[in-house]
């Protein structure tokens, strides 16, 4: 018989939990609060609402695990050790398919990650040189 204690079982729904905290980040496109990270000016691949589907879709796939991770420890408790080795390989399934979403949401809706970091780079550099040139006045 598999014996999943509370600490296991609570390990795997922190790690779900953890995984949908992370999908729900992906899927905020900040709009309005920095430039950098509009989906608009960052040239998204897809469109807003194959984005908005995708996010919506590591969210089912991440909730179906815990319904998973769920019947796993039913059938444990009810000794079923065929049934939770079942119910916790899907459980694991699941869980890689919303990482694979998310991943997807990462890539191409929220823009190059290059052209992110260059115009963060040119950001920078136009406020450092900004700070010389009042340095140099204040000198």
């Amino acid at each position: 018989m598999i014996v999943l204690d509370k600490g296991d079982f609570m390990k795997n729904i922190f790690l779900l939990v953890a995984l949908l905290g992370a999908s729900v980040i992906f899927a905020d496109n900040h709009k309005g609060k920095d430039p950098l990270n509009d989906l608009n000016r960052m040239n998204a691949v897809w469109s807003a609402e194959d984005c908005a589907n995708v996010s919506s879709g590591a969210a089912i796939w991440l909730y179906a695990a815990g319904e998973a991770l769920k019947e796993a420890e039913e059938s444990d408790k009810e000794g079923d050790e065929e049934g939770a080795l079942g119910a916790l390989d899907v459980a694991s399934k699941f869980s890689a398919m919303s990482s694979d979403y998310t991943h997807a949401f990462a890539v191409f809706c929220k823009g190059p990650r290059m052209e992110r970091m260059k115009a963060g780079m040119e950001k920078r550099m136009k406020r450092m040189k900004e700070m010389k040139k009042e340095k140099a006045k204040d000198n």
